[in-house]
Parts: C-alpha cells; structure tokens; sequence
C-alpha cells in the first residue's frame, strides 16, 4: 500500500500517513493483522470497530505506545522505527481516556504538553499564553483542571 512515489523520507502528494502492513501480536495471539491506510493532509478519520477488534492497540502502535511486531507507519516521511522522535514530532492524538491530571492547572498542562511535543523552552511560554487565549482561559490559567 506505500505509495511509490515514496522516496527518500517524501511522501507524494497530499498524502501525511502511512500504515504499511502493520500487525502486532502480544505473545502468540495476534491483536492486529496487516492493516494498511494511507492518510491525506487535512483529512480526519474515525477506526470502528467491534469490542476486541484490535482498535486500541493500532492506535498505540500509530502512536509509539507499542512497537508493532510487523510493517511500518509512516508521518509525511518519518518512520515510525527509523526517525522515531520526527515521526513522533509530527503526531498529535486524543484518548479514549481522560488524560487531564486533575492537580494541574490549564497552564502547567498546556506547558506539559507542549514540552512533549517538543516545542523548545524558549517558544513554550508564547504558545502556552496562545492557547489560553485561543480557549478563552486567560483568568483562569492557575485554576485547577476540573474547574479550569
């Protein structure tokens, strides 16, 4: 399924995702079984499926959470394996679960996350005081999360 224009760390086209082939098996069950999905720039995309079906843990292998047992995922041209922290760089994911930590305030997590995300320190206090704007919590920065 990788596109064959895909040289050399260049996706072509439109295209920012690549799942190739991936399968992961835990011991000797195996949870994903070669599952491929390009992925376009600016598209959003939903994985259904029934309990058990091995959702959770392609989106931890999409996610780095897990390594898969076999295949490659690419994000506009970094691997997965290879070029983990650019691929990673790339990548922004919501949970299933509520990931708030509820003794933060709005400040320290957008901090949090954004060191995760690898935004350097000395941008991090703009893009923090950005996004507080953007969600309309400037007066609320040192709230904690559950009333931020």
């Amino acid at each position: 399924m990788l596109n064959s224009d895909f040289l050399g760390g260049e996706l072509a086209g439109d295209i920012a995702m690549v799942i190739q082939n991936i399968s992961k098996s835990f011991h000797s069950v195996m949870v994903v079984n070669d599952f491929n999905l390009q992925v376009k720039q600016g598209e959003c995309i939903a994985i259904l499926g029934g309990g058990s079906s091995g959702k959770s843990t392609l989106c931890q292998v999409i996610t780095g959470a897990v390594l898969p047992t076999d295949g490659q995922c690419y994000i506009k041209g970094f691997s997965l394996t290879k070029k983990r922290n650019h691929y990673l760089a790339q990548l922004g994911y919501c949970s299933q679960t509520d990931t708030m930590f509820d003794n933060f305030t709005g400040t320290q997590m957008l901090d949090l996350m954004g060191k995760l995300k690898g935004i350097p320190l000395s941008q991090l206090d703009t893009h923090v005081k950005q996004w507080l704007q953007v969600f309309g919590k400037k007066r609320t920065t040192n709230f904690k999360i559950p009333v931020f």
